[in-house]
């Protein structure tokens, strides 16, 4: 009997571990900052710094993601990664993202805007490279998505 009760409360504990998060359960932390160091093996190669923040950038929460790379790999790639999300701190989706890549002489910028209110059963997003696409419904973006 005991090995009964035990499992049945280990099953309810596991289970209630890994449920997802309801919409009004979403929280955050203005001003959020978190710095990382990357390294391969021994070696450092690069920098990554991620903050979250409630501003007037955008009309939700505002993240943004630098990353570079320093050291060894410094001298034979120069890479610089920014990434930047506008949230919707009622449902978590993303408003806006943008996306900048700068490895040595080659560049690349992309924005994409989102609408989740306009279609029922999907959602829209709109960027200049591929135009107006149409996604499952509630589809996030890298930062959103990892925050």
């Amino acid at each position: 009997m005991r090995k009964y009760i035990l499992g049945l409360v280990s099953f309810i504990c596991f289970q209630y571990s890994f449920s997802e998060k309801t919409k009004s359960e979403i929280t955050y932390f203005p001003n959020e900052t978190v710095d990382f160091s990357l390294k391969y093996g021994i070696f450092k190669v690069g920098e990554a710094h991620l903050e979250f923040s409630v501003d007037k950038k955008c009309s939700g929460a505002y993240i943004h993601a630098d990353a570079k790379s320093t050291g060894l790999l410094k001298l034979f790639k120069d890479i610089h990664f920014r990434y930047e999300c506008c949230m919707d701190t009622i449902t978590g989706l993303p408003i806006s993202d943008s996306r900048i890549l700068i490895e040595g002489d080659y560049v690349d910028i992309n924005t994409v805007y989102y609408d989740h209110i306009s279609r029922k059963d999907s959602s829209l997003i709109y960027s200049k490279r591929t135009d107006t696409v149409v996604v499952p419904k509630n589809i996030y973006d890298i930062l959103s998505g990892f925050y």
